[in-house]
């Protein structure tokens, strides 16, 4: 009977192999997403919770007071602890609070006894104001988190003496937390560092966020003239003396953008978002009287920036750097449904930020934007241009090829061949364009994205190898150099391209690949993956650049590299954005080295849009692309100013949106004379209409044909005020009038813009309505 049972058992098995087989399969890759993600939780760093309490244990702290002069300032009493020239570093030891003096000024941590006399806070926003450092946690069981301060968590403070400072230990017994920063003169700047090591966690209590000297300068309304500089867009101020505060949250966004590993909001459904990010770790305060500008050196990839008008919890304009601990993030568990969580492990990083004082009279946004060039030039290794000559050169980028989406699959679609792009600058030089630098987009095999990493040959539809080594000889001859633009960071998945998914695909924090959407107008989306930022750098980047060379090009525009900044949370080959910072620096280099010019570009250059530039690319890509020109009209700021440009004008050259692609024509183009941008344009031989149901159906104006009288008539502006000055410093800037500004470059020239509908006339000079015009010409720098 058995028997007979086990070979009926054996007929139904086999009978069912199929579908069992599917559900096998299916099984199994339920089991490896779980596995995966529930793998993503742990992550190899060097940070751990026993090497730091190993590491706080081993320091030796010293009793009493430091041995120093002493000095009373603000109803309190002030020990020196370092000295550098006319700048000193005070300490008040048992609060761990610090004071900067330098030119005659002096910049505490915390708002003194005698500014807080009329302070009217209460409860926590109050003790927020005499805390050197503010923390958010999440309390054991809880899934949300709360905020406190050392002064309400009742720190012991201990002190001990370091090189040109003080290193200072706030132990905060009852909630488990201990944090350990040093206080450091540094070219008569202060200098605030937390060590990898310096934060620990010992109960079931986890930090989230850390704010580093929120109140450093902070101060009141009565500041005359006073603001916070944030670095939104080109540079933005939050004016003193708001009287207007309903709806109005204070600043806080992340340095570089969000990151796509740990995903939230548009960037969980793959849309890389439309926020133009924050392009440099910097932000300030003009107290009217004097102030200084912050700058984020170390663990820039998990700060944000903050700042907070007065009204809004306490009376004090503040603004300062939050580190992020463990970040709040979106994890889609269906089609419809979302996790919100924090991360579970505490990934600590160095962070270090630099605190530049600026003296009476000299410390408005123009002051500001100096004081950060001299920073790039001293500790970014970012080189002065030099004295320019000639006309600016025009950035012209044209399309070559992509691919259009349809239900059948895909085809190629040219836009352009490599002749067309040819006869192109030889129409511009015709029409009296002398300057120009050419760049190509969809050259690749298969088109832009087509079937990256695959990248070569050049697509034949264009004019293959010998095409692109043809125009390269040719663009030589008339004196342009001739770029590639390239995403060395994108992946296809198609069979033979050499890519895999599962190994060298940049995962997010769930454990789930980062796939972005490419979309069209008709809302069909392709998706690309992301490399693994060490790959990138290991194995994209050698050959690429031995493709590079054969064609006999100049050098690369980089979609992406310079404005994209991301991890990767696969344990098998983890990166943090701190690190992935790093390599993309060394990416960058390596191109360098190899004697190919480097231009860094943006992320949205992916699908069209502005973000981009960021700092960390200055003093290795000679143009950034996709300059931020405009701000993102966040309710609490007041204005934008060229805080940016300021600063980089006379160390690269950059550009922002394209000509043709300007929501506003004419404003835009006379904000890009205002600060100083190249002219730059995204042209096709073809009627864009051909490429509606590519990744390029927002490209919706680029003929050639027709924008080529626009083209030279606008050069012919930048030619006009560019002229010798395009890579000289930008001296000054004001403004004249409202909607009227000047900008005043190094050698003298001095450019008026009119923002109105009335002409302007003032000092003798005039500007036409909507126009601008060369008040004074100067000379080259």
């Amino acid at each position: 009977m058995f028997k007979s049972i086990g070979k009926a058992f054996v007929r139904w098995l086999r009978s069912k192999v199929p579908a069992m087989a599917v559900l096998i399969v299916i099984a199994g890759i339920i089991v490896f997403v779980l596995t995966s993600a529930e793998q993503s939780r742990s992550f190899p760093t060097s940070y751990t919770p026993d090497k730091a309490a190993a590491y706080l244990a081993g320091l030796e702290f010293q009793s009493g007071s430091p041995s120093g002069a002493t000095m009373s300032y603000g109803g309190m009493t002030w020990v020196q602890a370092a000295q550098d020239g006319d700048a000193s570093l005070w300490v008040d030891p048992p609060t761990g609070k610090v004071a900067l003096e330098s030119g005659g000024i002096i910049l505490t941590s915390n708002p003194t006894p005698e500014e807080l006399a009329e302070e009217t806070s209460k409860g926590q926003n109050r003790s927020n104001l005499e805390s050197p450092l503010l923390f958010r946690y999440q309390p054991e069981g809880r899934t949300a988190d709360t905020s406190s301060n050392v002064t309400a968590a009742k720190a012991k403070v201990k002190w001990r003496t370091i090189d040109d400072g003080i290193g200072f230990q706030y132990e905060m017994a009852d909630l488990g937390f201990t944090v350990y920063i040093e206080y450091r003169l540094n070219q008569g700047q202060l200098v605030a560092h937390i060590p990898e090591l310096g934060i620990a966690e010992n109960k079931k209590n986890e930090l989230t966020s850390l704010d580093v000297l929120p109140y450093f300068g902070a101060a009141r309304n009565d500041a005359k003239d006073g603001y916070l500089l944030v670095p939104d867009g080109p540079g933005a101020l939050i004016r003193f003396g708001k009287t207007v505060l309903d709806n109005v949250q204070p600043y806080n966004f992340p340095i570089y953008d969000q990151d796509p590993s740990a995903p939230s909001g548009d960037l969980l459904n793959g849309d890389m978002g439309s926020r133009t990010g924050i392009a440099y770790p910097v932000f300030g305060i003009n107290r009217g009287n004097g102030g200084y500008i912050g700058i984020v050196e170390e663990g820039v990839g998990k700060t944000n920036i903050v700042a907070s008008p007065a009204g809004i919890g306490t009376g004090f304009n503040q603004a300062n750097a939050r580190m992020i601990l463990r970040r709040f993030y979106e994890e889609k568990i269906s089609t419809t449904k979302s996790n919100f969580q924090f991360e579970e492990q505490l990934i600590s990083q160095s962070f270090t930020s630099r605190y530049v004082p600026l003296g009476q009279g000299a410390s408005d946004y123009v002051a500001m934007a100096k004081a950060y060039r001299e920073y790039l030039i001293g500790h970014a290794h970012a080189a002065p241009l030099g004295d320019p000559s000639g006309p600016p050169p025009l950035q012209l980028n044209v399309l070559l090829g992509t691919k259009e989406m349809n239900a059948n699959g895909s085809r190629f679609v040219a836009a352009t061949t490599l002749a067309e792009a040819g006869r192109m600058a030889e129409k511009l030089k015709k029409d009296g364009i002398d300057a120009m630098q050419v760049g190509l987009e969809g050259w690749q095999n298969g088109g832009y994205p087509g079937d990256l990493p695959d990248r070569f040959p050049v697509a034949s539809a264009v004019g293959g190898d010998a095409g692109m080594k043809s125009l390269a000889a040719k663009l030589k001859s008339l004196g342009v150099p001739l770029y590639l633009n390239d995403a060395l960071q994108v992946a296809m998945e198609k069979f033979g391209n050499g890519f895999s998914v599962g190994k060298e695909a940049a995962r997010g924090i769930s454990g789930i690949s980062i796939n972005p959407k490419l979309f069209n107008q008709s809302g069909e989306a392709s998706s690309y993956y992301l490399l693994n930022p060490q790959r990138m750098l290991n194995d994209t980047i050698p050959a690429a650049i031995k493709g590079y060379k054969k064609l006999g090009v100049s050098g690369v525009n980089l979609l992406g590299l310079g404005g994209l900044v991301y991890g990767d949370f696969n344990a098998a080959q983890y990166v943090d954005r701190e690190s992935a910072i790093k390599l993309e620096r060394e990416a960058m280099a390596k191109l360098k080295e190899a004697s190919l010019a480097v231009t860094a570009s943006g992320a949205q250059e992916l699908q069209g849009g502005t973000n981009g530039a960021y700092a960390y690319g200055l003093g290795i890509a000679g143009h950034l692309a996709h300059f931020p020109m405009d701000y993102n009209y966040d309710i609490v700021v007041d204005e934008q100013v060229p805080f940016y440009p300021i600063a980089v004008h006379g160390l690269a050259t950059y550009s922002g949106t394209e000509g043709n692609l300007h929501p506003d024509p004419q404003v835009d183009f006379l904000r890009e004379i205002e600060y100083g941008a190249l002219p730059t344009y995204l042209v096709t031989e073809k009627n864009p209409g051909t490429l509606a149901r590519t990744s390029f159906s927002w490209l919706y104006s680029s003929q050639f044909s027709v924008w080529e009288p626009r083209i030279a008539e606008t050069y012919r502006a930048f030619e006009e005020t560019s002229s010798g000055v395009w890579g000289s410093f930008i001296d000054n800037h004001r403004k004249l009038a409202d909607g009227v500004y000047e900008t005043t470059y190094a050698g003298g020239r001095r450019i008026w813009v009119n923002y109105n509908d009335a002409d302007y006339t003032a000092e003798g000079h005039s500007v036409k309505a909507m126009s601008y015009a060369v008040v004074e010409k100067g000379g080259a720098q």
